[in-house]
C-alpha cells in the first residue's frame, strides 16, 4: 500500500486530488493539508510515502522572517523545502505539482533532486499523476515530459528569489510601499528591484513584466 499526503492550497483541488488517488486499491491518502507549515509537521507524524505537493504550497509566505520553519525568509526557495523535507524523511518521496512549466526548477534538479523530487504539472492527466505517484514510490525518477521540452526550448528563469517574491506580490495588486512591509525591505529596495525586472523580461512596465513572468512560469 502506498502512503500518500497531499498539500494544496485550495481545499476544492486538494480534495479533487485526494479523491482520485483514494479510489485506486494500492493507494491510501492518509493527510490533506493546504498550510506550508502543516506540510513537514504532518508528514513527520503520518510519514507517507509519497507526498504530493503543489508548488503554491511551498511558496514563502508573504512577510516572512528569517529562522521561521520551514523557509528562511523572502529569498526562500521552495524546491529546497521538498528536498529538506524528503532529508527529513529519507523513505519518503515528493511529487511537485506545477502550475506552468516550470524549466528553471528542472534546470537546477541535480541527481539528489531526481532521486527524491519528481515533477509534474497540472496539466498532466489523471493516468500520469497516478503513475507519477507509483514510479516515485518505486524509487524510480520522474519528470513530466513538458518539462523536459521546456528546459531544452525555454531561456532560464533570470529573476532571483527577491525578484520572484517582489513580483508576485506585484501581480496580487500590491504597491512598492505595501510590499516593502510585507517583505521587510526598504522602498526604494523595491523600486529598484521592479526596474531590474522591467529590465530582465524586457518590459516597459510593471504588468507586462508580469505577464511575461506569467507565462514564462518565472512566478
Amino acid at each position: 500500500m502506498i502512503h500518500v499526503l497531499v498539500a494544496q492550497d485550495t481545499p476544492l483541488f486538494c480534495g479533487a486530488i485526494a479523491a482520485l488517488l483514494q479510489r485506486e486499491a494500492d493507494i491510501e491518502v492518509i493527510a490533506e493539508v493546504s498550510d506550508r507549515r502543516a506540510v513537514v509537521r504532518t508528514a513527520r507524524s503520518r510519514r507517507p510515502d509519497v507526498n504530493v505537493l503543489d508548488l503554491a504550497v511551498l511558496r514563502p509566505e508573504p512577510g516572512a522572517t528569517a529562522g521561521t520553519a520551514p523557509d528562511t525568509g523572502p529569498d526562500a526557495d521552495p524546491l529546497q523545502d521538498a528536498i529538506n523535507l524528503c532529508r527529513t524523511l529519507p523513505n519518503c518521496r515528493s511529487l511537485i505539482v506545477l502550475e506552468n512549466a516550470r524549466c528553471d526548477l528542472l534546470a537546477k534538479a541535480d541527481r539528489e533532486v531526481l532521486c527524491s523530487v519528481g515533477f509534474v504539472t497540472r496539466k498532466a492527466s489523471p493516468e500520469h499523476l497516478l503513475s507519477a505517484v507509483r514510479s516515485l514510490a518505486n524509487g524510480h525518477p520522474v519528470i513530466d515530459p513538458e518539462l523536459v521540452l521546456s528546459v531544452l526550448t525555454e531561456p532560464g528563469n533570470p529573476l532571483t528569489h527577491r525578484e520572484r517574491a517582489v513580483l508576485a506580490l506585484a501581480a496580487e495588486g500590491a504597491g512598492a510601499r505595501e510590499i516593502a512591509n510585507r517583505l521587510f525591505l526598504a522602498v526604494g529596495t523595491v523600486r529598484n528591484c521592479l526596474s531590474r525586472i522591467n529590465v530582465k523580461t524586457g518590459a516597459r512596465n510593471r504588468l507586462q513584466a508580469i505577464n511575461r513572468a506569467r507565462r514564462d512560469g518565472w512566478i
